[in-house]
């Protein structure tokens, strides 16, 4: 991975695949992700920037999208994924409600 530390960043695109951000400043910034390597942005700020997603990153937010469009059972896979990221509910819990439940079953339930 290319670093970056205490970089500023402004009204420019920037190609985060690969990259490693620490401290870094991106204001106005189109940041474009395309899912085919890691990205790291520890401690960086973002202000007024855009996120582009292209190829294989692409897919997977239209995937989430049509996921979430789907119904109340899709809408929750995908709120628990959020809440996965987002640390409030544990890998393997998050991991357990994944399955989308057929329609005769119950939603799953987040604790």
């Amino acid at each position: 991975m290319a670093k970056h530390e205490k970089q500023a960043f402004r009204n420019t695109a920037v190609a985060l695949d690969g990259q490693d951000f620490e401290a870094c400043t991106f204001d106005g910034c189109s940041l474009e992700y395309e899912g085919n390597e890691p990205v790291s942005l520890r401690g960086s700020t973002l202000n007024n920037c855009t996120w582009v997603f292209k190829g294989p990153a692409a897919n997977a937010v239209q995937l989430m999208g049509a996921l979430y469009q789907s119904g109340a059972q899709g809408a929750l896979l995908v709120e628990a994924t959020f809440n996965q990221i987002r640390g409030l509910v544990p890998p393997a819990q998050a991991g357990a409600s994944a399955a989308v439940p057929g329609p005769n079953e119950p939603a799953p339930r987040l604790q």
